[in-house]
């Protein structure tokens, strides 16, 4: 089994919160937050216009930061921008007397240590902001990817499908959906799920263990995670 430190680690998410004029990186357990996600652990932070373009975001902290880190970019024209933060936060050794190590495999062998095993754990963060009254139909894009079956500006109460994809292909797990209400979860064999949203924050949650990931000396597998959230305003 795995260390308790390595599981929390591994228990912990990332989501993205947006409040009309810019969005939020959050890290813990919606609703709490567990200090901030290491600037230094993300890979990629873009947006997709509406025009199909992948430009940069600003990633950064202030004051009104929301106990997160704020994502800047523009949402000059109408239409559906996705946003997208790709983390890394490396490899895990666990030792057979269940010490964790910010180490590869190999490393930690040389160290003297007898490896249980290591993890590598990554994942994929996402949010649609739309802008006006488009509505689009997503295609997945990223390694590990929830998609939902069409973006618009939801109300509470709608009902909307949502597939789990790994590279391209939908793939069974469970799908958690937290909001202020609670947990609700969705076991699938298929892939997709179809959730009712609520007013506020719903943060649609999966994880996904590659279990042919294997590298010789540097990790066993990796643990990877994607959420996806939906704003719904009163």
């Amino acid at each position: 089994m795995l260390s308790e430190e390595i599981l929390k680690l591994v228990n912990h998410e990332p989501w993205i919160e947006y409040d009309g004029k810019r969005a939020y990186l959050k890290w813990g357990h919606y609703l709490d937050t567990d200090d901030k996600l290491d600037p230094k652990t993300i890979k990629r932070a873009f947006v997709i216009g509406p025009d199909g373009i992948e430009r940069p975001v600003a990633v950064g902290r202030d004051k009104g930061s929301k106990d997160g880190l704020f994502l800047e970019f523009n949402t000059e024209n109408e239409g559906v921008y996705t946003v997208v933060v790709e983390y890394d936060k490396g490899v895990y050794t666990v030792t057979a007397d269940n010490k964790w190590i910010f180490a590869e495999k190999i490393f930690a062998a040389r160290l003297g240590y007898e490896v249980k095993e290591s993890r590598w754990i990554c994942g994929f963060v996402k949010t649609y902001v739309v802008v006006g009254n488009t509505v689009i139909r997503p295609e997945p894009r990223l390694e590990l990817e929830l998609v939902p079956e069409v973006v618009r500006n939801f109300n509470a109460g709608d009902r909307v499908k949502v597939g789990l994809f790994f590279r391209g292909k939908p793939t069974g797990g469970i799908i958690k959906q937290i909001t202020g209400e609670g947990v609700r979860e969705y076991e699938t064999a298929s892939g997709f799920a179809e959730i009712e949203l609520v007013n506020g924050v719903n943060v649609v949650a999966a994880r996904y263990v590659d279990e042919v990931a294997k590298i010789a000396g540097v990790c066993d597998k990796r643990n990877m995670t994607a959420t996806l959230t939906f704003i719904v305003e009163e």
